[in-house]
């Protein structure tokens, strides 16, 4: 019995245990040192041998979700499954992510269960990260999306052949191309023969310099003619094998055009 009381009580996971009485009330006769420390109570007394009334007038939970626990702890009861759900709580003033598991007990088969054995394991900082994450990279794809530069991404897969996984729209406008084209496909599925080939063997040149690289091309399409400044990233994984270049292209067109004509004005003048 020792080993047992020691196990529950030093478990990561909340634990208590829900007994419904004759009044057909719900109140927890059991919480462990978690479930005292989630909900920064100082005491098993703060919440064993409460109602959800009890618990409501004291402030400890809300009537709202009061009515919540009351609803799913009758629905464990009445299942000879575990019940597991996962809930944005707020208990004892605290808002927490929770994931709990309802676990019905049976005095013998066939009989009505008056008893739960509940665990809940909190998954606040996870869903804190993947909320954060998710704004993250939301704001990264804003500033890629908005920006006036094509931006690339292709990964290199198993056959060592290179396909795009991420193009924002600036790229496909640049190739004059619908995104389903390029998506997911081989350069020379959606390139055209010699612009697939060009473009591999500068991929080819990044992944053995071992560097990112830079370098000016021309674009070709519909009969319009787009100088870039191209810079490829090549990444690479701990066997030192590239699976990913990140490329972008700036359109220096109307420069060239701006630096030409200076450069004719110059030779005018000195005629």
């Amino acid at each position: 019995a020792e080993a047992y009381r020691v196990l529950v009580e030093n478990v990561q996971d909340a634990m208590w245990i829900e007994e419904r009485g004759e009044d057909d009330q719900w109140r927890a006769t059991f919480v462990n040192q978690t479930y005292l420390r989630q909900s920064r109570l100082e005491a098993p007394e703060q919440v064993v041998g409460l109602s959800f009334d009890d618990l409501v007038a004291r402030g400890i939970i809300s009537r709202e979700e009061a009515e919540q626990s009351i609803e799913l702890y009758n629905q464990a009861a009445g299942s000879d499954q575990p019940l597991e759900v996962e809930l944005l709580v707020t208990w004892n003033g605290i808002e927490m992510y929770v994931t709990t598991t309802m676990t019905p007990v049976f005095d013998a088969p066939g009989s009505n269960c008056h008893r739960l054995i509940c665990w809940s394991r909190d998954l606040s900082r996870h869903r804190q990260h993947e909320k954060a994450l998710a704004e993250s990279e939301a704001n990264y794809r804003a500033v890629i999306d908005g920006t006036s530069d094509a931006v690339w991404v292709i990964d290199r897969g198993d056959d060592d052949r290179y396909r795009v996984t991420m193009a924002n729209p600036r790229t496909l406008e640049l190739l004059g191309i619908d995104p389903s084209k390029a998506i997911g496909k081989t350069l020379d599925e959606f390139l055209r023969p010699a612009a697939a080939e060009a473009a591999l063997k500068r991929y080819r040149q990044a992944e053995e310099m071992g560097e990112a690289i830079e370098y000016e091309n021309v674009v070709e399409r519909n009969g319009l003619r787009t100088e870039v400044v191209t810079h490829l990233t090549p990444l690479f994984d701990s066997t030192g094998r590239c699976y990913r270049i990140i490329g972008s292209s700036r359109d220096v067109t109307d420069r060239r055009r701006a630096e030409a004509a200076l450069l004719q004005a110059q030779k005018i003048e000195s005629l």
